[in-house]
Order: C-alpha cells, then structure tokens, then sequence
C-alpha cells in the first residue's frame, strides 16, 4: 500500500519509513505539509500518517486539505506528543481517523497499520 508519511522530525521519519515499508508498504516520507501536499497531489496515497505538530501548517489544516483535494477513501493516522482529548477530538473532526501518542510503540503501530488494511479493503 502506498503510505505517505509527514514527520519534520528526521530520527522519527527515519523510525516510521523504516517499520512502515518492512511491513510491506511503498512509502515515501517528508518533513512538511507543503512537500506532502504537493505528493499527493501528484499520486494518491491510501494512507497517510502524519505528525500533528508540523512546522509550516497545523494538522487540522492539514487533514482538512488532504480531505478537500481526495476523491477516494484514504486513512489518516495522526502521531502526537500529547493525549490531549480535545485536541484530539478536533483533529478528527478535521478528517484524521486513527491517532498514536509519542513515544511510537512498534507492535502497536504495526498492529494499527493491519488494522487499517482491513479497513481500507472493505471500502
């Protein structure tokens, strides 16, 4: 599966484009939401993953846009530092559908990751 992930953290990118592709996904990382955007106006991507604190632009703003220019079902799942619920609950609003807290734990992502496969091929 096609994942596009936004991480401005490098080590982090690094972490997630590692884990992510052993899971067998085609993955291509960037470090803001305006390389990313331009990605994925270039080539569709059923999943994205993304931080919610990126340098040039909120991760609402974000989901709101990738949500605005998308013409097929996709997932977003939004990394964060804080569990802050309505910080959350807004983000998902936005558009985003799934989220994990920093530090990333790897079963988990890849547990999240199976999830959204199945998820994705029932759409």
């Amino acid at each position: 599966m096609k994942t596009l992930i936004v991480e401005h953290n490098p080590t982090e990118r690094a972490l997630l484009e590692e884990h992510i592709y052993l899971s067998g996904h085609e993955v291509t990382a960037c470090a803001t939401a305006k390389i990313a955007l331009e990605y994925y106006q270039q080539s569709f991507y059923p999943l994205i993953i993304m931080d919610l604190e990126l340098p040039d632009m909120k991760g609402v703003e974000f989901c709101h846009q990738i949500r605005d220019l998308s013409q097929e079902n996709n997932m977003i799942l939004v990394i964060t530092s804080h569990n802050n619920l309505e910080g959350l609950q807004t983000v998902i609003e936005a558009g985003a559908d799934d989220y994990l807290t920093r530090p990333i734990d790897i079963n988990l992502l890849k547990i999240r990751l199976a999830i959204i496969e199945r998820q994705l091929d029932c759409l």
